[in-house]
């Protein structure tokens, strides 16, 4: 076996360890794309996964002839692996620049993605964001469901949310979670311009918001 296949199968090991990790909590979207790698690494050949799909400075993305399967592999400046995993054919994914960040998107099918976000020079690696609307520099805005069924819009800082989180409570209603809102981070990520539906007439307004 030659260095690269021990390589990628120690990362696939990891993952699985990973996995057996993380089952215990059914909700957890990290959990679910680490399962999504597990059933790839179950139903596919890895030595099929042989055709250069995507390449950047910071990622490469490889495929299968049939583009069925696709194994991405994430680095950070330094050349060292942040993130690796696989995705089948179903949903959307791609891993793309965007300001001063790589973007994972990474769908399950129907209308629902995930993102998850990389800073390559500080080697700091997001979690899964469910559906985000906005980023901006370091903050993440995306909708939340409570268990009481309220709508809750968050911001926070994508990597800690320690340094920053806010939780923003409207009558929202559930057309924010349906369809993609508008939103625009002003005067340095100290307000949020916004437009949403409300209830019970699903209404939609305008409002700026202090951060």
């Amino acid at each position: 076996m030659n260095n690269k296949k021990l390589y990628r199968l120690l990362l696939v090991l990891l993952l699985l360890i990973l996995v057996g990790c993380s089952n215990a909590n059914n909700n957890n979207l990290e959990s679910k794309a680490l399962s999504e790698s597990e059933n790839v690494y179950a139903n596919y050949s890895l030595k099929d996964i042989d055709t250069l799909y995507k390449k950047d400075k910071n990622y490469e993305i490889l495929s299968n002839k049939d583009l069925t399967v696709f194994e991405y592999t994430i680095t950070d400046n330094n050349g060292y692996v942040m993130d690796f995993g696989y995705h089948n054919y179903r949903g959307s994914f791609d891993i793309a620049q965007e300001n001063n960040f790589l973007i994972l998107n990474y769908g399950f099918g129907g209308n629902s993605w995930y993102e998850r976000y990389y800073d390559v020079s500080n080697g700091e690696v997001s979690r899964f964001f469910e559906r985000p609307v906005q980023t901006s520099n370091n903050l993440v805005a995306y909708f939340t469901v409570k268990e009481d069924t309220t709508i809750v819009l968050v911001i926070q800082n994508i990597f800690d949310s320690n340094v920053f989180y806010k939780e923003i409570k409207r009558d929202f209603s559930d057309f924010v979670i349906k369809d993609k809102v508008k939103v625009e981070f002003l005067d340095n990520d100290t307000k949020l311009k916004i437009s949403y539906w409300i209830k019970p007439d699903n209404e939609m307004i305008t409002e700026i918001i202090d951060l």
